[in-house]
């Protein structure tokens, strides 16, 4: 029945803000609690982690019972809002009409920190630990043996990882699509994620396909803790140089050649 999987899904995603309460404002005696963001990521990610445990699509959006990135293009779940608002600030919350976007930006993130950094165990730290913030991925990061990992860099690397979510093999900080169920374990308990590709899911409420990437460039584009995309050229055979002036030195530029 689909939706007493949304309705199960939906319990999940509430029993972790209860969690996230005891765990950070009580034991860890947060008294301003987390930011809302955080909270948000954690739940659709608790969501996630146990799709394929109540039968119910999460928000992936797709079929419980496979792990590839499918094989037709998608319109459900939150990454179709994502891929096309995957400019949204990350760490940051609405209280308008907008808030849906906040909500598939911090479940793509999410998504991509627990395929490269441990799943179930790095949801464990991050709501356990006394972060309260960016400080809490950074925290859950380094608990899993990564070592130091600002979230500067997680952020960067997962906008990396957003372009070249149609390959499968890419090393750890850049993984989205696995190619197949990625497993970890918690408390003697396993949980499986499937593989995502962004170029397998509608831009939200129209007919074009994967990440939005502005064919112009512009200084004006860029939002704080978000990634823009621009499409420098394609098709291209011998030498080309391009020069970007002008930008804010609290813009990092990130190259990726396909």
């Amino acid at each position: 029945d689909f939706w007493s999987g949304i309705a199960i899904s939906t319990l999940a995603h509430e029993f972790q803000h209860l969690i996230h309460f005891y765990q950070k404002d009580i034991l860890n005696n947060l008294s301003n609690g987390t930011e809302t963001w955080l909270n948000e990521m954690a739940s659709q990610c608790v969501e996630d982690l146990v799709a394929n445990k109540i039968n119910s699509d999460g928000p992936r959006g797709l079929p419980y019972n496979i792990g590839s990135a499918g094989t037709s293009i998608s319109s459900e779940g939150r990454l179709p809002l994502y891929n096309m608002y995957n400019y949204t600030n990350i760490a940051s919350w609405r209280d308008d009409e907008y808030v849906l976007t906040c909500y598939s930006a911090s479940y793509a993130y999410g998504a991509y920190l627990m395929r490269n950094y441990g799943g179930a165990q790095f949801i464990n730290s991050m709501i356990k630990n006394s972060g309260a913030g960016k400080d809490s991925v950074e925290k859950a990061i380094s608990d899993m043996g990564y070592g130091n990992v600002s979230f500067e860099e997680t952020l960067r690397k997962f906008g990396v990882a957003n372009l070249l979510s149609d390959r499968t093999g890419m090393d750890v900080g850049y993984k989205y699509n696995t190619g197949d169920w990625s497993n970890s374990t918690t408390s003697g308990e396993g949980y499986s994620l499937g593989a995502i590709n962004l170029y397998n899911y509608y831009r939200y409420n129209t007919a074009n396909i994967g990440p939005y990437i502005y064919s112009s460039f512009s200084n004006g584009v860029f939002s704080e803790n978000s990634n823009t995309y621009y499409l420098a050229g394609e098709n291209i055979t011998g030498s080309k140089e391009w020069y970007i002036t002008g930008l804010s030195p609290n813009v990092k530029l990130s190259v990726v050649v396909k």
